[in-house]
């Protein structure tokens, strides 16, 4: 048999009947999708590329469709069809097709496919060159021209690929400007924070992380985008107002996640400041007004190595809850309880 023979049996494996019951033949479906990645990557390997390039494009059209009909709730196969588009790009790009037709190929499985697989326009850039670029961008603008008024999948198609186009653009203000197109969240925010940092741009970087942290509080989007303001002030010669950044929002929130940060900066910052301790005075306050906070005055105690006091604290506690209701109430109640056995029997 022929390799041309093998790769025909290989991609026809990916074949799947929509009748068939979402959650048989799984396993047995990741492994020939593993198999022909694995023939494929040696092919290119080889010089292959060109023989790959129409077999990898079928394997990421059948598997597409397939994802519609299969339970893949462990995200396996989805997995697989990640690194197979990859696969396709590098051939791609060793191989270029006629960059027109990829382009068209790659709006329309973002305007007209399922939601996947994640199109990551920087490994297809190489392949596409000017010419596809430019159809990729005329495509995107006709697509959206041609949506149904509300239609939230291609707004989020046509709002990725203009991010994206802007991206591998290499024009970093033209990029910040799409990007600050949509700023409904500090995920947002961080991302022209990082174009603006790589490009070399720090001030800018500062002022535009110190936006997003004022117009969303909360959650781990703020977090990540904190941390890298924090980065970005040391970096500038800033330690003060790293260490302050640090203190507000610890202030602000006082969680264990948070002192942590606090005290790790303090310490590439080589700041002495007794921050331990003025943390710990503001946890124990905002504790006595609000007790949900005892969940993080537990772990801080416990960190700090203060079993006796992580003891006495879980002691007052038991005064208003009972030691049953604990874990359910109180995400830190099972640590308590462990350190109530934890604790040496006094002589």
């Amino acid at each position: 048999m022929s390799g041309s023979d093998d790769l025909t049996t290989l991609v026809n494996a990916l074949r799947r009947d929509r009748r068939r019951d979402p959650r048989a033949g799984r396993r047995e479906y990741s492994e020939a999708a593993l198999e022909l990645a694995d023939c494929c990557e040696r092919l290119l390997a080889d010089g292959g590329a060109r023989a790959v390039v129409p077999v990898l494009r079928k394997a990421v059209d059948r598997m597409t469709r397939a994802l519609m009909y299969m339970d893949d709730s462990s995200g396996i196969v989805g997995t697989d069809l990640r690194h197979m588009m990859s696969l396709y790009a590098r051939a791609c790009t060793e191989a270029p097709p006629d960059p027109e037709q990829l382009a068209r190929w790659l709006a329309a499985l973002s305007f007209d496919g399922p939601g996947w697989p994640e199109i990551r326009l920087a490994e297809f850039a190489p392949a596409l060159g000017a010419q596809g670029l430019s159809e990729l961008c005329a495509e995107v603008e006709r697509c959206s021209a041609a949506a149904e008024p509300g239609s939230w999948g291609h707004l989020v198609a046509a709002r990725d690929l203009r991010e994206q186009l802007a991206e591998v653009s290499g024009d970093v203000d033209r990029h910040v400007a799409v990007l600050a197109e949509n700023l409904t969240s500090a995920r947002q925010y961080q991302r022209i924070v990082v174009a603006l940092r790589d490009a070399g741009r720090p001030a800018e970087a500062i002022d535009w992380a110190r936006r997003g942290l004022a117009e969303h509080g909360g959650g781990p989007q703020e977090d990540r985008l904190r941390d890298l303001l924090v980065d970005l002030v040391i970096d500038a010669g800033d330690p003060a107002a790293a260490v302050a950044l640090r203190r507000d929002d610890f202030e602000r929130r006082p969680t264990v996640t948070a002192y942590r940060a606090l005290l790790d900066t303090e310490r590439r910052c080589a700041a002495d400041t007794g921050l331990a301790a003025w943390a710990m005075a503001v946890l124990r306050a905002r504790v006595a007004r609000q007790p949900a906070y005892v969940d993080d005055l537990v772990a801080v105690l416990l960190a700090e190595g203060e079993a006796d006091q992580a003891w006495d604290v879980g002691l007052q506690l038991s005064t208003c809850s009972s030691i049953e209701g604990w874990p359910n109430s109180w995400t830190c109640g099972g640590r308590v309880i462990r350190v109530m056995c934890w604790r040496p029997t006094e002589s």
